[in-house]
């Protein structure tokens, strides 16, 4: 019971946002497109759990705690780590998911749904 209330603490402001945002554009984009960016997102999150995963692995210096950490080790494990595998995850799924589609006429649109 505890783990469903989790998520749907952890769910509920992410919809809110999402249907407030949604409302807001004058010109929607479809459903289904927005169920593949959904769906996208996930895939994202799951190769950024795998990438870490083998990152913590290859490289012992990131298994340290963030607040431990030299501030070369902090640089590459935030520029590493983090910026370049969380969000090249992020841009290559939502390139393959929707570049192409012919509803996103403007690059703001992209922009708000990756987010």
């Amino acid at each position: 019971m505890e783990i469903v209330l989790l998520l749907i603490i952890t769910i509920l402001p992410i919809a809110i946002l999402s249907l407030f945002i949604y409302d807001m554009d004058n010109e929607k984009e479809s459903l289904k497109l927005l169920g593949k960016l959904l769906v996208s997102g996930v895939l994202a999150c799951l190769i950024v759990c795998f990438i870490s995963r083998i990152l913590l692995e290859m490289i012992p210096s990131f298994r340290i705690n963030p607040m431990e950490m030299n501030i070369l080790t902090l640089l590459l494990f935030s520029f590493i780590g983090v910026s370049l595998v969380e969000e090249g995850s992020k841009l290559f799924f939502l390139y393959m998911a929707s570049y192409e589609e012919k509803e996103f006429d403007y690059t703001f649109d992209m922009i708000v749904y990756a987010v």
